[in-house]
């Protein structure tokens, strides 16, 4: 019979746990810098795993400066929920997260934010080959969903897909305050190989110089592109009840980080969590 392998995030199992794994990633090597006066040298301190300059006394916890800072659950309940997040196709919302662990949906609400802040800063390679691009106006003053009534008028969303063969591979997406070609010039140098054939769908006075992509051309239509925009869209609508539009690009990046790295849910915990200690700014 086979053995199952066990997953990163099965193997912690308690508070403690948790810490410990942030430690070794804050303070790779048994490497410390104190944040008070730079000094190297350190202790042990007195909460389990942090670390007592050895020449101020500045005793430094493991969550401090991270993400995992004046948590208001227990440390394991936030782990589960980055678990939860990668494990399940459609995500986890903030009710049902406030369900299944027995806390307040603000509380949820807010340590998904930052969830999807994490995930945001994550390096992703950028798209090549074949790549459809189009900016979406997602402000509808007329639909019943009261976020899409909520969104502003002038926010747009550039959104490019990466096609190998006739599937769509790997997608991106960056929400915009207006539809000024220069944010969409800073999104294709940004997630766009420059020797990729790119073909934008043509919006009106939107225009990008040809001489900085060789391979651009503008196209009137994009099946695939309008038809993957849609799966978000019902995503978001579906799965994403009352969610605040002011954090449209997290929603957006969390769907494009779910869908990029499907084929690859092993590395994604571990990449999260070490987001969310390196990257609280």
């Amino acid at each position: 019979m086979r053995r199952q392998k066990i997953t990163l995030f099965q193997s912690i199992k308690t508070n403690d746990d948790c810490y410990k794994f942030l430690a070794k990633i804050k303070w790779p090597d048994e490497s410390f810098v104190c944040r008070k006066c730079g000094s190297t040298k350190f202790y042990k301190g007195r909460s389990p795993y942090s670390r007592r300059c050895s020449q101020c006394k500045y005793d430094e916890s493991v969550t401090v400066g991270t993400m995992f800072d004046k948590l208001k659950f227990p440390i394991l309940i936030a782990f589960s929920m980055v678990n939860d997040l990668i494990s399940y196709d459609q995500g986890n919302s903030s009710f049902d997260l406030s369900e299944k662990y027995g806390l307040n949906r603000n509380t949820c609400l807010s340590f998904k934010y930052k969830i999807q802040r994490a995930i945001g800063a994550l390096r992703q390679k950028r798209l090549g080959t074949a790549v459809g691009v189009g900016v979406y106006n997602i402000y509808n003053e007329m639909s019943e969903s009261y976020f899409y009534r909520r969104v502003k008028p002038k926010q747009r969303i550039v959104f490019a897909i990466e096609i190998i063969g006739a599937k769509v591979n790997r997608a991106f997406g960056c929400v915009i305050n207006d539809g000024k070609a220069q944010y969409v010039r800073d999104f294709i140098n940004r997630y766009i190989d420059k020797d990729a054939y790119i073909a934008m769908k043509e919006m009106g006075r939107i225009r990008i110089p040809h001489r900085e992509f060789p391979y651009f051309h503008y196209v009137d239509r994009h099946n695939m592109l309008d038809a993957h925009f849609n799966l978000f869209k019902k995503w978001l609508q579906d799965e994403r009840r009352h969610i605040d539009y002011n954090h449209l690009q997290g929603y957006l990046d969390e769907y494009i980080f779910r869908f990029n790295r499907h084929k690859n849910k092993k590395r994604d915990f571990s990449s999260i969590i070490r987001a969310m200690v390196v990257n609280k700014k």
